[in-house]
């Protein structure tokens, strides 16, 4: 089914959210129906318009989506959701082999590009592809140090094998370092993306020290009256 993932590996699927975009309501279920006894929580849109609502509120690691539908196809949807994430594995779903459909898709990246009718077995083919792409953006564990490691699926911060407990700010945080790697992160966007509420610049420089001690002091470096920015050292 797949050489470098094996099937076991379905199991990192339990911390993922997958969006499945399709204009057949009774597909929509079918495929709804059996990834949802894999992964966390599968949301459902019936065009791209829909689907980019979702993505906008909620967490989205995985894209299963139709190419022909209403009002947003397929192939604009992916335009869209590319201009901010390069990363996200997409998957496209056609009733026939569209050569001209494929070709125009490929400058997008996808994962894999999928022929109806859809199987159970084509479908896990279809999972197993989307989790060697995460794994392989090191968006599944991602070396900090050469001992840290961060566990994206499961929030997970490790030492070697000894897990390190992370306050839930603390991981939005450690993420948002993650998603910005050698780019400077202002005390604005820390303050945003932490907490709408707000943080207190006092606040947020004991958040910093709290996560500097997890993950090492030379980490993290302070940009005097401008921000932080994450270094890593995997030597």
């Amino acid at each position: 089914m797949n050489e470098k993932i094996d099937t076991n590996n379905l199991k990192l699927l339990k911390n993922l959210h997958i969006l499945v975009v399709e204009d057949d309501i009774d597909l929509l279920v079918d495929i709804q129906a059996t990834i949802e006894i894999f992964c966390k929580h599968v949301y459902t849109a019936i065009n791209g318009k829909e689907a980019l609502e979702i993505m906008d509120k909620s967490p989205v690691d995985m894209i299963i989506s139709d190419y022909v539908m209403p009002f947003m196809d397929g192939y604009e949807l992916c335009k869209l959701i590319r201009l901010s994430n390069k990363n996200i594995p997409i998957a496209i779903m056609s009733n026939y082999n569209d050569n001209e459909k494929l070709l125009k898709m490929m400058p997008l990246n996808l994962t894999d590009y999928i022929i109806k009718p859809i199987g159970y077995a084509n479908l896990m083919s279809v999972l197993l592809n989307m989790l060697q792409r995460l794994e392989e953006s090191g968006l599944i564990c991602e070396q900090i140090t050469k001992d840290i490691s961060y566990h994206h699926l499961s929030k997970i911060l490790k030492n070697g094998e000894e897990i390190i407990l992370l306050t839930k700010n603390e991981v939005l945080l450690l993420e948002l370092f993650l998603k910005n790697k050698n780019s400077l992160v202002s005390n604005d966007l820390i303050e945003y993306n932490v907490s709408r509420d707000g943080l207190s610049k006092q606040a947020i420089k004991n958040l910093i020290h709290r996560l500097r001690v997890k993950i090492g002091k030379k980490v993290i470096v302070n940009i005097k009256e401008m921000g932080y920015m994450i270094i890593y050292d995997n030597e």
